[in-house]
């Protein structure tokens, strides 16, 4: 998309351009629509706010291109967003968050392809199965939105980047890689200038030293770890998400007290 903005504007060119920039930016858009419609910032069949979505995405420079004809997919129609039902939004939002956290780990090409999680390798395919209607259960989590983000704002947009390749690095090692609990992980989180309260909860820091806290790749720790890793193209989605995350855990903790009273 940015090299689109690199070729010479001239008469010829103004119908490649368009083209380009329509087909780059209509995915994109499809997609923020989908996670903005779980999140309930927009709902079915209403308009959706193109230069609002571009400016979002980064695509500003892309606004004079793009038009509700050129937006047309699974997500958007005719300018309006497509009526689809709950669960099938928060499974396309869940498959597309893993695609982007699990573009490193080989899949099983032994398995047909389907519309569902790919076979990834080492586990990984029953792992996230099962990790799914925690997922849901998550985003069913009604939160009052506060100040609170996990990631805060004060670091730019690289930096959140670099946050996100380091931590989701580390939290798949731990079972891809096989860390053992108690074993040194300098490698992975030293360098890193911010570590979410989330992600803490597996470390031990000692000596100037980091240590693996928790292995156990079944504890709620890690599986929060994990989904804490799971990057949003919205921002205040992320924060959200994060909030509905400490929400579900309060709630669960509360639930097992009760259960034990």
């Amino acid at each position: 998309m940015k090299n689109i903005a690199k070729i010479k504007r001239t008469p010829e060119n103004e119908k490649i351009i368009k083209a380009l920039a329509c087909m780059g930016a209509n995915s994109l858009i499809n997609t923020l629509a989908n996670e903005n419609t779980v999140f309930g910032r927009i709902r079915s069949k209403e308009k959706v706010p193109i230069k609002q979505y571009l400016e979002t995405l980064g695509l500003k420079r892309m606004i004079p291109y793009i038009a509700d004809e050129n937006l047309d997919g699974a997500n958007i129609q005719n300018g309006c967003i497509v009526e689809k039902n709950f669960s099938e939004r928060c499974l396309e939002l869940y498959i597309e968050k893993i695609s982007n956290l699990f573009y490193k780990i080989p899949i099983d090409k032994s398995f047909e392809e389907d519309d569902g999680i790919e076979h990834y390798k080492y586990g990984w395919y029953e792992y996230l199965n099962n990790l799914y209607p925690m997922f849901v259960e998550i985003l069913n989590t009604e939160v009052q939105p506060d100040l609170f983000a996990a990631v805060p704002d004060l670091l730019d947009l690289k930096e959140k980047f670099n946050y996100y390749e380091a931590a989701s690095k580390f939290v798949l090692a731990i079972k891809t890689n096989g860390l053992r609990q108690g074993g040194r992980i300098d490698r992975y989180v030293k360098n890193m200038n911010f570590i979410s309260p989330l992600i803490k909860r597996l470390i031990i820091v000692r000596k100037g030293h980091y240590y693996l806290k928790n292995s156990n790749i079944n504890s709620l720790d890690y599986k929060l770890a994990l989904l804490s890793c799971f990057k949003f193209m919205n921002e205040d989605n992320a924060k959200l998400f994060e909030l509905k995350m400490l929400k579900w855990e309060e709630n669960a903790t509360l639930s097992n007290l009760h259960n034990y009273a």
